[in-house]
């Protein structure tokens, strides 16, 4: 039987590269900005590279950065996201959460950024992930029932835990990426504009 709880949420690293060069260089590159502007770069340049790292990682999928959309943008009170587009004109959706994220709400954010989805990735290139962990629930709750209909397996799929949480991006609404705000009357507003439709070939 499988154990939902192994997917554990990975620390975020979407915050960390700033303070870390900082207390190494010890903090020569305040009153130069030049030394500022390389540091930015070089923190830009390893946050993709972690992220590239832990796509493969979690989800078995190489993926190179070619442009990230939109970087370390909050789209929960504990969770941010990564917007990037690789080489060959695929955009995809890096989430990562300090508390427990659930499929569900990983398709409520994706609604909210203005994202249309193309496909969910599982942890682990696990197909059949989603579907597994939400009849494991559904037994828990029914122990005695053995079958389990369409709508049923919908609603315990929204409860499976996803974090962190990849999804490939087939079209941006209205061209802008939105980013959660608690200060906003919506809550959400404009992180990037960036128009994209997913190429379908035949």
């Amino acid at each position: 039987m499988r154990n939902d709880a192994r997917v554990v949420p990975v620390p975020l690293f979407l915050q960390s590269f700033s303070e870390i060069h900082m207390l190494h260089r010890g903090a020569i590159v305040e009153n130069n900005p030049r030394q500022r502007y390389n540091t930015a770069m070089n923190d830009e340049i390893a946050n993709d590279i972690a992220v590239e790292e832990l796509v493969k990682s979690q989800f078995g999928l190489q993926v190179d950065v070619k442009q990230m959309v939109a970087r370390g943008i909050p789209v929960s009170h504990t969770a941010a996201a990564n917007v990037f587009l690789t080489p060959k004109h695929q955009l995809f959706a890096l989430i990562q959460a300090h508390s427990v994220l659930t499929y569900g709400e990983v398709r409520k954010i994706a609604k909210h950024m203005g994202l249309e989805v193309e496909e969910y990735l599982p942890p682990g290139h696990d197909a059949s992930y989603f579907n597994d962990i939400a009849r494991e629930k559904f037994r828990k709750i029914f122990p005695g029932r053995h079958d389990i209909s369409e709508d049923e397996l919908h609603y315990y799929r929204t409860l499976v835990p996803y974090n962190p949480a990849l999804f490939r991006v087939r079209g941006v609404s209205g061209g802008v990426i939105k980013q959660f705000d608690s200060h906003d009357s919506s809550q959400w507003r404009a992180a990037a504009k960036f128009a994209y439709k997913q190429i379908t070939t035949l």
